[in-house]
């Protein structure tokens, strides 16, 4: 399954913003995420995409987020109550990527702009 035809409700909603050194959104960001400590999916941002989103049942989960742009990476690691980020990197990427945004979850199921994932009874949603 692609993209879930029931995504969930979640209760924590996190975004994600990416910029480079203009302060124009990063294209071609990859962002690896882990949801108390376990690999938990990624982001391929691609061409447009201004914002990302991480949707969860659990309100206190720690996530992390290594976001890299260039070959420059970043590591944020948000509190229980922090539900937005921004990342500023310090290059100007030269190219557009003219590929599409995606989604995936550690099982390997992708979706665009969303992506609904599960392990065990978790169940948490990422979007480009």
């Amino acid at each position: 399954m692609a993209l879930s035809d029931n995504p969930p409700n979640p209760t924590r909603l996190i975004k994600i913003a990416i910029r480079d050194i203009h302060g124009q959104p990063a294209p071609a960001a990859g962002v690896e995420i882990a949801i108390d400590g376990r690999p938990s999916g990624s982001i391929f941002t691609g061409q447009g995409v201004t914002e990302s989103t991480i949707g969860l049942d659990d309100r206190y989960a720690v996530v992390q987020l290594r976001v890299t742009v260039d070959g420059q990476t970043q590591v944020a690691v948000l509190a229980p109550d922090q539900d937005s980020i921004q990342f500023n990197f310090s290059t100007s990427v030269l190219f557009k990527a003219q590929v599409p945004p995606v989604a995936r979850c550690p099982d390997g199921t992708t979706g665009s702009p969303c992506v609904t994932c599960r392990d065990g009874t978790d169940t948490w949603m990422i979007c480009t």
